[in-house]
């Protein structure tokens, strides 16, 4: 009899084992990216990831210049190859986006909702010798994809606008609308997103061949994110939504009285 209760106390010990191990493997390594199916998604499984910080100050001001500590300490992204530079802030409803291209050059902007769909830009060009602001959509997202005009919709994410050249370099502050015909940028979720930009032309383009493109991941923190907290989680690849560890939490603790119920039940 006692060696049926041993044996049956180690079977349950195994399965406390098992379930927990599920739980960690459920709520660690960053689970905040809605599941896309295709080969547009794999550009994204491992893409550094840019954060869209949430501000209670005072917006930018879209003058096409940026000056130090205007978009705040975690919404920069730089590249380190050719110098081109982007910052992201969030206020209530709007994301503020600045791109910077060292070089005479037009530059893009992309986010995808639902990469099944493709992904909605904002293309940053001269028409006519002046330079413009102009929303376009990529059916298929890849390092040729092909920009069109999008269909006509209720809403445009772009808001507003201004960009200078200073000297060689091209500067663009733009104020986009979180949601809006292109896309849907939910907060607490990675968000595929497509820097391009180019070293050669300034004119707007019909695709992205031959010019520099960067596939990356922007998270749009919450107003209950810590910005550096968030940071350093995505660096050791562990997930910042708490909703999620928090059932892993309470999953561990259920195993755990549950086992533990269970070997005061067979030592009685």
């Amino acid at each position: 009899m006692e060696t049926h209760r041993i044996a049956g106390l180690m079977r349950t010990e195994r399965t406390a084992m098992i379930l927990l191990l599920a739980t960690l493997v459920g709520t660690i390594l960053v689970p905040g990216v809605h599941g896309h199916e295709g080969e547009a998604s794999e550009l994204f499984e491992r893409a550094e990831i840019v954060l869209v910080p949430l501000t209670d100050k005072s917006p930018p001001t879209l003058d096409g210049t940026v000056i130090p500590g205007e978009y705040g300490a975690y919404g920069a992204w730089n590249d380190p190859v050719t110098g081109f530079a982007a910052y992201l802030l969030r206020e209530d409803e709007s994301v503020y986006v600045a791109l910077v291209n060292p070089v005479p050059g037009w530059m893009a902007l992309g986010f995808s909702s639902d990469l099944d769909e493709g992904m909605g830009f904002v293309l940053v060009g001269e028409v006519n010798g002046t330079f413009q602001v102009l929303p376009e959509v990529a059916q298929n997202v890849s390092d040729e994809m092909a920009f069109a005009a999008p269909e006509p919709s209720g809403g445009s994410v772009i808001e507003a606008f201004d960009v200078s050249r200073q000297g060689d370099r091209v500067i663009a502050e733009i104020r986009l609308a979180t949601n809006g015909s292109l896309w849907t940028l939910e907060p607490g979720e990675l968000v595929p997103t497509v820097l391009a930009f180019s070293g050669t032309s300034t004119a707007i383009p019909s695709d992205v061949v031959g010019s520099e493109v960067r596939f990356l991941r922007s998270y749009v923190l919450r107003p209950q994110d810590n910005p550096e907290e968030i940071e350093q989680l995505f660096m050791a690849d562990i997930s910042p939504i708490p909703g999620l560890v928090a059932v892993g939490t309470m999953a561990v603790g259920v195993v755990v009285v549950f086992a533990s119920f269970i070997r005061r039940k067979g030592a009685t």
